[in-house]
């Protein structure tokens, strides 16, 4: 992901290391879930690659949104009438319950398809976050 001299990253390519990464992550401590691993990657690379300019030519572009309470209260806002973008965001409700990395590519498909939608990367689908809204009970 760092090295430039590899050229331009492709999407498959971030996302089998992306894979590897979290599931490295979860067995190294296997308290985390691949939804919290996931989270925590995609936190420091968006800072690092979207904001930070860093790392391999692209990977600004394919560096997934982090998911969190926030993300899927916005993504169900903006597409509350779209049941396909919403089967795969919220297939889950909570981080913690995304458990299998088949689950987490579940929830980027759906967010693959509202980047589609917006007309923008997959990790520009992180301005519908929504973290100020208190959660009705």
């Amino acid at each position: 992901m760092l090295d430039e001299r590899l050229g331009t990253i492709t999407v498959v390519e971030f996302d089998a290391w992306h894979e590897r990464a979290c599931t490295a992550m979860v067995r190294r401590e296997p308290r985390l879930q691949i939804g919290w691993a996931a989270k925590l990657l995609n936190v420091y690379l968006k800072t690092f690659a979207y904001l930070g300019g860093g790392g391999r030519p692209g990977l600004a572009l394919v560096v997934h949104p982090p998911i969190d309470g926030g993300l899927w209260r916005g993504l169900r806002g903006r597409f509350r009438a779209n049941k396909l973008i919403l089967e795969d965001t919220h297939c889950v409700q909570r981080i913690k319950d995304i458990r299998e990395y088949s689950c987490y590519q579940r929830v980027i498909r759906g967010c693959r398809a509202a980047a589609r939608e917006l007309q923008c990367s997959l990790l520009e689908v992180d301005q519908l976050w929504d973290g100020t809204t208190i959660p009705e009970s």
